[in-house]
């Protein structure tokens, strides 16, 4: 059986690499990447991958535009929306074009992989959670202020909201005044005994928000945290907040 070819349109290029890092962890794909609507157009001319994933929120030409224009080619692709674009006229809108899947951001943890090979097989795939309207909120307790910023970019990339803060005091400052939080992740970058102590507040603060603890590979997981992860790669962490949040069957290992 050949490799099957996959086209990944997103113009955010964290989330790209993390919707790359998955599919190509699976050995029948391969997999190419464009950031914006005229280069998958180019793109599909040159390599006419069997599937094409696209953002709907694109430069140039949006993932629709894109769609319309892929459905006159003689032999087009396979499509599959992946968005945090979650309202039923939309994801009516994309499966109307021909598109056999929608996948929400949120859930790209879990759906992404059913739907690609959903696609291949000729079969429609729309997650289960589009029907929800609210945003999740994440409430991030971070220690050094650059790999707090990317994991906001990235988390507002998957469709959460997000209220970040860098180190305890700030915290306690800022989520003190916080009417609700969805789920909270603290940091890896600061002693055991500081995050104890800011895991230790959320929990009494916040009574039955989970709390997702990134921890150094050599440093024992946190105590009070409902989840621990060793592993600090978005492909681990990311599935595991979409487990505490209960709404997607997210993939990963706590520790």
């Amino acid at each position: 059986m050949h490799a099957a070819h996959i086209l990944v349109v997103e113009d955010f290029e964290q989330f790209r690499r993390f919707v790359v890092s998955a599919l190509r962890q699976t050995a029948r794909f391969q997999v190419a990447e464009a950031s914006n609507g005229l280069e998958a157009l180019q793109k599909v001319e040159e390599q006419q991958p069997d599937v094409v994933l696209l953002d709907i929120g694109l430069p140039n030409l949006s993932g629709i535009e894109v769609a319309k224009r892929l459905r006159r080619l003689a032999v087009p692709p396979k499509t599959v929306f992946i968005s945090q674009e979650s309202s039923p006229e939309v994801v009516r809108e994309a499966l109307n074009l021909g598109a056999l899947g929608y996948v929400h951001k949120l859930c790209a943890g879990s759906d992404l992989l059913p739907a690609v090979h959903a696609a291949l097989e000729g079969a429609c795939f729309v997650s289960k959670r589009l029907e929800i309207k609210e945003r999740y909120l994440v409430g991030q307790v971070g220690y050094d202020q650059t790999k707090v910023a990317a994991r906001t970019d990235l988390l507002r990339a998957h469709g959460y909201q997000v209220v970040s803060v860098i180190g305890n005091e700030a915290a306690r400052r800022v989520l003190d005044s916080l009417p609700h939080c969805h789920v909270f992740l603290v940091g890896p970058s600061a002693p055991n005994e500081t995050r104890e102590e800011m895991v230790g507040w959320l929990k009494a603060k916040f009574p039955g928000v989970p709390i997702l603890a990134l921890n150094p590979p050599t440093t024992p997981p946190l105590s009070g945290a409902d989840y621990n992860v060793s592993q600090n790669s978005p492909e681990v962490w990311l599935p595991l907040i979409n487990r505490a949040l209960g709404h997607c069957s997210g993939v990963g290992s706590a520790t």
